[in-house]
């Protein structure tokens, strides 16, 4: 229909029945030949409508039609699908009240025939719009009497109506980004429960049609997918249940894996009942004994010493969901429904199209049930999902349950095997930290098998299976996305614990890959490489297989216009040269976008692997750092800004490597190495770094040409001309005042570097001018400046109180008071801010001198950073924590910690400290806990060094029923160490020292005083030298 027509049309039709009345006495006729009319105009394809008068349209025949006229009311119906599904129409919350109170009205009283029309209409207002439909819900969703009209519908035996219903839940529980959170968490339950029951259903029915027991199937699982994304806390539903039938659903139509009605129904209501087969009189395989073992605790088996955590399976539901799957795939088991035959030559013609219609209505069960598992693994806990692995993956070879292996290598439908996979990626994504358990040696001999020795097992046969798997493979999208796959794997794989050769494997799989004309190939082929290049640990198998010049799964020929490198040049630097080379080729034959943009993710990640590879091997790309550094330069002015970025990325590992020969080299080798840096960073200085950071260029890469001068270090900048030390300095210092927040962040982190360099810390001009741009930067209103500028600072600071004497005459006291007020005014910043503001306190403890002290404003300010550095002692994260009890004991004068009071304060809070330190519950932070009573123990040794007779009553005061804690802290500390499973008897001789001194210390302040609060310090001496003695005759 000609558009203009279309327009002229729909305002004949709107103008009609806007001008409709309620009792107007042909207000039936005329909406119906008005509705008639506007259901036969076109509304696929562009959006034509006008929103304002659509909804005004809406709201008038909602008012106009009667819920009694079932004919009107359907081809009201068809209107709003038109109106909001096929044109997207934007409504508002007045005309969405009235079109649900309608509808629902309508559905309470209606036959079946005109509800197919109604859950239509209902399924497209609902798409989406939870969030503005919550009052709606109960009668939408509710399951006790008198329940929703969805709940009634969805248990409809008419199968179409059932479909709809269902369709319109998983509207309502789709979540739009824009939208953010639908519903409530009780409407949630609810939608789930009428799932399962739905689907419960669905499994009782006869399988006579197997084709529309598909459709049932999809519809169910499409809606279950919306409502997985939507709920927010996968835990607040059971999962158990689900999962197993899910995975019945993947395996469904594949290796005549088909479904048994009674068990799926079971398995769905109850979470799995164990269901009795025959046994086959076979031996356990290792995977049900470890079922056996992880889930019969009750019954007092403890035959393995196995001390990681059980499966969070471990109940008993669980442990009869494991027995259901195997009773699912026994091959003796009789099944309900015909194994699929796919071949077509036992068909009729006709038969052979309905064999093709079920083939595919099967494919596409197993396709969403994958996708739900794949929802689920994501999203929810990773110690959560580890739990359910034995159910998807097999623990060995012999393994004859059908597995997730079984839907990756013998699906018939591609996009079923890439299912596979993607479930595959969310079973290992993050859970690298649970999979470290893994120990291929933890094998007993004994009946049962541990749990290391298993997960070790299960993560030989993923690597087997998908080895084998990308040999037998064809099509370029399955091999892609196995590569994909195995990136994730490798990521999160412990190979310091599984069996040695798997690592070359895989890059002896991969490499046939990486001269694919399929471009994508290539890509996911360099982004496999980079995760095998990039194990944590680098083993002697990967040392062997990357110092290789030649590689017997490569060979090498130069690729026209690349890079002429040596013979002894390591194998993956041809490889990558070679690659670039040809992707620079390949885009001047073909300057398409599509091809620019493909050919850029090449280029890209060949720089990333010699990038990692420079990074994790230095030892290995040494010898070749020049022919690195030729291939980086020739791409620094390529047109594509992130080829650009890594290229400077690649300049900055090699400067990096250069630097670290110099400080760690053989004494004949230093000056050659100091020269090769020095000529390395001529070129840089004068052909590089000046192009990179003129103000036209992107600002990401300046930030990167900043990071890579960070990496200059101290004695090469000493050998460098004048004018090249100037450029570094001058440029940083107007880098650091440049507006955008990324070039700030790295100007400011390269300047903090260069404060701490010995050729330049008695340059005090130059370090004055660093601290006033750190101070700007630190009160920056990006975080991610302020956390460079206080580590800058601190690091400034820790230079000037090193060279104190100096810094005392050349820095103005109006300078140091503004370093004071930032540091004070930074500590109550962010944990990532206040680790570097303790440091800095500490070290401006020290930076004071008697003439500062004099000060009432410098008094303030030590009074102050003494009660920050108190207060942080006490509380926060860890690494906070000890900063400020080591920067506490940095002062050496007693006037530094104020008047008796605060000195004593201090005391308290070392003890405070100690208490809250036994309530930590973060595991990450646990780890700290024994630096940070080292320090307490030394902070408080040196305080007391400091003690004068005026403290003693205000300690007194503060200890008041804390003594005893920090008494037995200073007796049993020593003995505490020395138990430490790595102990150092030079350590415990340290820490036996600071009490010493620490008893000397009190016992001298004690015995020229006799005021009150004496006996006080001689009964925390007396306590302290109990068992002294002993200890100096031991």
């Amino acid at each position: 229909m000609d558009y203009n027509q279309q327009l002229t049309d729909w305002q004949y039709y709107y103008s009609r029945i806007n001008r409709l009345t309620q009792g107007h006495h042909q207000v039936e006729q005329t909406l119906n030949s008005g509705l008639d009319g506007l259901n036969s105009l076109t509304y696929t394809g562009e959006k034509w409508l006008a929103e304002k008068e659509c909804n005004t349209l809406l709201l008038q025949c909602c008012r106009l039609t009667l819920p009694s006229n079932e004919h009107l009311v359907t081809k009201f119906c068809q209107f709003i699908y038109n109106a909001v599904y096929k044109q997207d129409i934007k409504l508002t919350q007045k005309t969405l009240d009235e079109l649900l109170t309608f509808l629902i009205e309508f559905c309470n009283v209606c036959h079946d025939w005109s509800a197919s029309d109604a859950l239509r209409a209902l399924g497209a207002i609902l798409y989406g719009r939870g969030a503005s439909c919550l009052k709606f819900c109960n009668q939408l969703l509710k399951t006790s009497e008198p329940i929703g009209i969805l709940t009634r519908y969805c248990r409809s035996k008419n199968d179409d109506i059932s479909r709809l219903a269902i369709q319109c839940i998983g509207n309502l529980a789709f979540k739009t980004v824009k939208m953010g959170a639908a519903l409530e968490l009780s409407h949630y339950q609810m939608c789930y429960e009428i799932l399962q029951r739905t689907m419960e259903i669905y499994l009782d029915t006869n399988f006579t049609d197997p084709l529309n027991a598909c459709r049932n199937f999809n519809c169910t699982l499409r809606s279950l997918q919306n409502l997985l994304t939507a709920i927010q806390n996968l835990n607040t539903i059971s999962l158990n249940p689900l999962i197993a039938v899910l995975r019945v659903f993947m395996l469904y139509g594949v290796e005549k894996v088909t479904l048994t009605q009674a068990q799926a129904s079971v398995l769905l209501t109850q979470g799995g009942s164990p269901v009795k087969t025959q046994d086959s009189g076979a031996t356990l395989s290792s995977q049900r004994r470890l079922r056996h073992k992880t889930f019969n605790k009750k019954s007092g088996n403890t035959a393995t010493n196995d001390s990681v955590a059980p499966s969070p399976l471990s109940t008993d539901t669980a442990a009869s969901t494991g027995m259901m799957f195997n009773s699912l795939y026994q091959t003796d088991t009789n099944l309900s429904i015909k194994p699929l035959v796919t071949s077509d030559s036992e068909y009729s013609d006709n038969e052979s199209g309905q064999a093709l219609k079920l083939k595919s209505a099967t494919s596409k069960v197993r396709l969403n049930a994958l996708s739900c598992l794949q929802i689920i693994f994501k999203r929810c806990n990773k110690g959560v999902s580890l739990g359910y692995w034995h159910y998807f993956i097999p623990d060995s070879i012999d393994s004859k349950i059908p597995s997730i292996f079984t839907c990756i290598t013998k699906d018939y439908s591609t996009k079923c095997r890439q299912g596979g996979l993607l479930l595959l990626t969310a079973l290992f994504d993050g859970s690298k930290s649970y999979l470290t358990a893994a120990n291929y040696k933890d094998k007993s001999n004994g009946p049962f098998i541990s749990f290391s020795y298993t997960l070790a097992s299960m993560l030989h046969e993923v690597h087997r299976s998908l080895i084998k798997a990308m040999q037998q493979s064809h099509s370029d999208q399955l091999i892609t996305q196995i590569l994909k796959c195995l990136t994730v794997v490798i990521m999160n794989t412990p190979y310091n614990r599984l069996q040695q050769g798997f690592l070359t494997k895989i890059v002896d799989t991969i490499l046939r890959y990486m001269h694919k004309s399929d471009q994508n190939i290539r890509v996911a082929f360099l982004t496999c490489l980079i995760s095998v290049i990039s194990v944590e640990g680098p083993s002697s198998e990967m040392q062997d297989l990357l110092s290789l010049s030649t590689y017997p799964g490569y060979n090498y020929h130069r690729v026209e216009n690349s890079r002429q490198l040596p013979d002894y040049t390591p194998w993956i630097i041809k490889l990558c040269n070679n690659l670039l080379y040809d992707t620079r080729r390949a885009v001047n034959l073909d300057d398409s976008m599509n091809s620019l943009s493909i050919q850029s993710s090449v280029a890209e990640n060949a720089l990333q692997v010699l990038i990692i590879f420079a990074a994790n091997y230095p030892q290995i790309i040494w010898k070749s750092l020049q022919d690195v550094t030729n291939i980086a330069s020739d791409w620094l002015a390529d047109g594509d800004r992130k080829i650009t970025l890594y290229a400077v990325k690649l300049l900055e590992e090699i400067a990096r490597i250069r630097q670290k020969n110099i400080i760690e080299p053989n004494a004949n080798e230093k000056e050659l190495y100091l020269r090769e840096a020095v000529n390395y960073w001529n070129y840089l200085l004068t052909d590089v770094l000046p192009k990179l950071l003129e103000t036209s260029i992107n600002g990401t890469i300046r930030a990167a040409a900043c990071d890579c001068l960070s990496m200059i270090g101290t004695e090469v900048l000493q050998e460098l001309s004048i004018t090249l030390r100037i450029f570094c300095m001058t440029t940083l210092l107007a880098l650091c005042k440049d507006e955008n927040a990324l070039i700030k962040a790295s100007a400011v982190r390269c300047i903090g570097v260069f404060t701490m360099f010995n050729s330049l810390c008695d340059d005090s001009t130059f370090i004055a001018d660093c601290i006033i741009v750190i101070l700007d930067a630190i009160e920056n209103t990006q975080i991610n400046v302020r956390i460079k500028a206080a580590w800058s600072l601190a690091n400034a600071i820790d230079t000037i109180a090193r060279n104190r004497l100096q810094y005392r005459e050349n820095f103005s006291a109006n300078l140091v008071s503004k370093i004071y007020a930032a540091i004070l005014k930074a500590a109550d910043d962010n944990d990532k801010i206040k680790f570097n503001v303790m440091r800095a306190l500490g070290n401006m403890l020290q930076f004071m001198s008697n003439q500062h002290l004099q000060s009432e404003e410098f008094v303030e300010y030590i009074s102050k950073s003494t009660v920050v550095l108190s207060k942080n002692v006490g509380s926060g994260m860890m690494k906070v924590r000890i900063t400020a009890a080591q920067a506490l004991s940095s002062a050496s004068d007693r006037k530094c910690y104020g008047d008796p009071a605060l000195y004593a304060s201090i005391w308290k809070s070392y003890v405070v400290c100690l208490s809250n330190s036994a309530e930590i519950t973060d595991f990450s932070e646990y780890k700290h806990l024994n630096n940070l009573k080292d320090q307490v123990y030394i902070s408080v040794c040196h305080l007391a060094s400091l003690m004068e007779e005026t403290d003693i009553l205000s300690i007194r005061t503060q200890l008041s029923g804390l003594e005893d804690k920090l008494i037995q802290f200073i007796q049993e500390y020593p003995l505490e160490i020395l138990q430490r499973q790595v102990s150092d008897g030079n350590e415990v001789n340290n820490f036996q020292e600071h009490k010493k001194k620490l008893i000397d210390r009190l016992s001298l302040v004690l015995k020229n005083f006799h005021g009150e609060g004496s006996e006080f310090l001689r009964l925390l001496v007396e306590k302290l030298s109990i068992g002294e003695n002993e200890d100096e005759t031991s």
